[in-house]
C-alpha cells in the first residue's frame, strides 16, 4: 500500500513560492558536474552538441538541477505519438529536446518541489533555447527507469507516459546494443499544437536568399581591399528575404575572403522551419549540415567534383525537364557532412537557352520541380544588388569610408521601402527611386507627392506590401 500523499509545511510552501530556476554558467559548472556525479545514479554528463543546464535556487541555496540535451535519434513510441515521416523526423528532430538529468539534491525532497521545478524550467526552456542556438524546441522528452522511479514529478507536471522503450541503448555513431532495461518515455509539449506542426506537411515559412556582390575598386588608393596582384574589390555578404525583398543581415569586407567563410554568419539568424538558397560558393559540408540539425531546409547548387555515393534512387517525376533525383551521401567520411542529401538534375532555361543544372538539398519531401523553381528564386537578389549597389564613385577611399558609403545605399534603399508601404505605392520601385531623386532638391511632402503621381496601372514584383511569407504551391 502506497503512502498517502502529504501537503508542504509552512516553511517548505515559502520555498515553493519563492523558488528560482537559473541557466548555469561557466564559473558554476565544475560545482554543477561535481554534483551530478556524486547524486545522480547516472553520474555527470558529456558536454557536447546543443544542451542547457538549470539550477533551481531558493536564497542562494542550491536546490535542484536539470539538463537539457539533444533528442535521441529513434525511437519507436515517439515516431507512432507524432505521425510524422522519416524526412521529418531527420529534419525536425532539432525542434525536441531530451530531459537527460534531473536531480532533487538531498535534504530538499519537499512535496511539489520536483513539479515546481520542472513547471518553472518548461516555462522558459523555449526562450532560452532560441537565445542560446537560434530556433526554439517544441517538444521535451524524457527516460524514467521504472525499477528506480515511479515518474511522480512528470506525470504531476502534465508529462504523457508514452510506454516502455525497447531497451536499446546507441553505442557509437549508429550502432545499438540490447541491455534489457527498458525506461519508460515521456513527452510534454512545449507549444501548442507542437505534435501538429512536427508533423505537417507544409511549413509556412520565410525564404532567404544568400549571395554576395563584388565591387571593383582601385588597388593604388585602397590598399586593404587587395585581393590580387594589381586589382582592389570590396564584397558586400547578404541575407536577404525573398518575400519582403528586405535585407536581413549584411557584412561588408574585403574580397580576399572566400564565400563560405562567411556563411555561418550570414545563417546564424535563420530559424527552424525557415529555408535558405545559396550559390555553392557557400556551400561547406559541416555548415550545411549545421544547418539541417537545426531544422533549417536550404537548397543549393552542387559542386562539379563532388564525391558521393547514390543511396537510393526516387519515384520517376513527371515533369520531362527533370532528368535525375537521387537520395546521396558524401564519400568522404571523415568530412562533417549531413546524413542523407537529395541531388536533383533538371533542365532550366536561361537567357532562353536550356541548360543542365545539378541542385542539393536536405529536404527529401518536396516534389523536384520545388527545388528547381526555389533556386531559380535566388535570382532575385541580382536584381536587388542592380536596384541598391550601383555606387558610381567613394568619397573616401579607406575601409570605413567604402563601408559606410553601402550602409548609407541600403539604408536608403530601406527608408525608400517604408516611404512605399507608407503611401501604399502600386507601381514599380524604380519608378518611385526616380520620382524621388527628381524632386531631391525640392520641399515637398512626400506622401501627398507619391499620392498625387500618374495614373498608369499594371502590376509590379517589388510592391508596397510584400507577399505572404511562403512560398506559394508547395509549401
Amino acid at each position: 500500500m502506497s503512502k498517502p500523499a502529504r501537503m508542504p509545511h509552512a516553511d517548505e510552501q515559502v520555498v515553493l513560492e519563492e523558488l528560482q530556476v537559473e541557466l548555469v554558467n561557466l564559473e558554476e559548472w565544475p560545482r554543477f558536474q561535481s554534483l551530478l556525479r556524486r547524486h545522480h545514479h547516472l553520474g555527470g554528463i558529456k558536454p557536447v552538441g546543443q544542451r542547457l543546464y538549470y539550477v533551481a535556487t531558493w536564497r542562494g541555496q542550491w536546490l535542484a538541477l536539470l539538463v537539457f540535451c539533444a533528442a535521441a535519434k529513434h525511437l519507436r513510441q515517439r515516431e507512432k505519438w507524432i505521425g510524422w515521416t522519416e524526412a521529418q523526423r531527420r529534419t525536425r528532430l532539432g525542434l525536441v529536446t531530451n530531459n537527460a538529468r534531473f536531480l532533487v539534491l538531498p535534504h530538499f525532497h519537499y512535496p511539489n518541489l520536483a513539479t515546481r521545478v520542472m513547471g518553472l524550467c518548461l516555462g522558459r526552456l523555449a526562450q532560452d533555447w532560441q537565445g542560446r542556438y537560434g530556433h526554439p524546441v517544441w517538444l521535451a522528452e524524457s527516460f524514467v527507469d521504472t525499477q528506480l522511479f515511479r515518474g511522480t514529478a512528470y506525470k504531476a507536471g502534465g508529462w504523457t507516459e508514452l510506454g516502455p522503450t525497447q531497451g536499446y541503448g546507441r553505442c557509437g555513431q549508429d550502432y545499438y546494443v540490447k541491455h534489457d532495461r527498458p525506461k519508460a518515455l515521456f513527452v510534454r509539449e512545449l507549444k501548442k499544437n507542437a505534435r501538429r506542426s512536427l508533423c505537417s506537411e507544409r511549413f509556412k515559412m520565410p525564404i532567404h536568399v544568400i549571395d554576395s556582390t563584388t565591387m571593383e575598386l582601385v588597388a593604388h588608393c585602397l590598399d586593404w581591399a587587395k585581393h590580387r596582384r594589381r586589382k582592389a574589390a570590396a564584397k558586400t555578404h547578404m541575407r536577404l528575404n525573398l518575400q519582403s525583398l528586405l535585407p536581413s543581415f549584411v557584412i561588408v569586407d574585403t574580397a580576399a575572403e572566400h564565400d563560405n567563410k562567411r556563411a555561418r554568419e550570414l545563417c546564424a539568424g535563420l530559424k527552424s522551419g525557415e529555408i535558405a538558397l545559396f550559390d555553392k560558393g557557400y556551400v561547406d559540408f559541416g555548415h550545411v549540415r549545421d544547418l539541417d540539425w537545426r531544422g533549417i531546409s536550404w537548397v543549393t547548387r552542387a559542386k562539379e567534383n563532388m564525391v558521393y555515393q547514390v543511396m537510393r534512387k526516387m519515384p520517376p517525376a513527371k515533369d520531362p525537364k527533370i532528368v535525375r533525383d537521387e537520395v546521396i551521401v558524401l564519400r568522404n567520411e571523415t568530412k562533417p557532412a549531413p546524413e542523407l542529401m537529395r541531388r536533383v538534375v533538371a533542365l532550366v532555361q536561361i537567357d532562353g537557352e536550356e541548360r543542365e543544372m545539378t541542385f542539393l538539398t536536405n529536404n527529401l519531401e518536396w516534389s523536384p520541380r520545388s527545388v528547381a523553381d526555389l533556386y531559380r528564386c535566388r535570382w532575385q537578389i541580382e536584381v536587388f544588388f542592380k536596384q541598391t549597389l550601383q555606387l558610381g564613385d567613394f568619397l573616401g577611399h579607406n575601409a570605413n569610408a567604402v563601408r559606410w558609403q553601402v550602409w548609407t545605399a541600403l539604408l536608403t534603399y530601406v527608408l525608400l521601402r517604408y516611404l512605399s508601404h507608407l503611401s501604399k505605392w502600386a507601381h514599380s520601385f524604380t519608378r518611385l527611386f526616380t520620382i524621388l531623386r527628381a524632386a531631391l532638391w525640392e520641399k515637398y511632402d512626400l506622401l501627398k507627392l507619391l499620392a498625387c503621381y500618374g495614373t498608369a496601372g499594371g502590376s509590379f514584383r517589388n510592391l508596397a506590401r510584400p507577399e505572404q511569407a511562403y512560398f506559394p504551391g508547395y509549401l
